[in-house]
């Protein structure tokens, strides 16, 4: 399975492999530098989303992959003015690279995926396709807690859904927090989510079948993005060489004679 559909698709073994074989303290490590406040033991119940989060720090982390790897901390107050306008006190912006630009572009188009082809795909029930979001859903067990964050090109809303009792309520997170997300956003967003590609990253044709490489002749081949340097060296046999052509032109006429 690749990894771009195990994210869309919400194939939890495939990330958690993923997620063993990276190492568990390095995930942690990484998901603290995107914002995720507390001490998080290095289980690999990690790997599932099994840790305690507010909202509040769930959008943290959303908000630094909304921000192109950059962290820059949630607050309440920006600044305080007087009546008259006049400036009292301010909190500045405190901004560190928490990610590399490439790494955050290639999360942002999956989530982008997520929300045209996945467990998200709801949110176009709502929204204009040009529209475009990022987003993802959660579902905890027994579906106690229904969670879903996203960003355009202008907002980043989270919304959790749950009881007091901690009793299930019946709601994944599509079909739950979802509708809420979706509902607000319609009436506050202005501007669809645009990225800009790194210049570390390359576009390639892909084979889905082979996964190596391809061209647009090929049935059903895609353009992926990739690290440049890290896609695919090999050529799907569905491309077409010169030195293919040949050998096929060679066995059509054997064949015929």
């Amino acid at each position: 399975v690749p990894m771009y559909q195990a994210l869309v698709k919400s194939y939890n073994q495939a990330n958690v492999r993923l997620g063993i074989d990276v190492g568990v303290k390095r995930v942690v490590a990484q998901l603290q530098r995107l914002g995720a406040e507390g001490n998080i033991p290095a289980y690999p119940s990690v790997l599932l989303g099994a840790v305690e989060m507010s909202p509040l720090n769930v959008n943290q982390v959303y908000q630094t992959i909304a921000g192109n790897g950059f962290y820059s901390p949630l607050t309440l107050v920006r600044q305080v003015t007087e009546a008259n306008g006049v400036l009292l006190s301010h909190f500045p912006y405190a901004v560190r690279q928490a990610a590399s630009n490439e790494s955050v572009y290639l999360l942002q188009q999956e989530m982008r995926k997520v929300a045209t082809a996945g467990t998200a795909r709801g949110v176009y029930r709502y929204l204009p396709k040009q529209q475009q979001v990022a987003a993802k859903t959660g579902t905890t067990n027994d579906q106690r807690d229904s969670w879903f964050s996203g960003f355009s090109g202008d907002y980043l809303v989270t919304v959790w859904l749950g009881r007091d009792d901690n009793k299930p309520m019946g709601l994944t997170g599509a079909s739950g927090a979802l509708n809420l997300w979706a509902d607000l956003m319609i009436q506050i967003m202005r501007q669809p989510l645009l990225l800009s590609v790194p210049e570390t990253i390359e576009k390639v044709w892909i084979d889905p079948v082979t996964q190596l490489r391809a061209n647009s002749a090929c049935v059903g081949a895609q353009v992926w993005p990739y690290k440049k340097g890290s896609a695919p060296k090999a050529f799907s046999p569905c491309v077409t060489t010169p030195v293919n052509q040949a050998h096929e032109w060679l066995n059509k006429m054997m064949g015929d004679n």
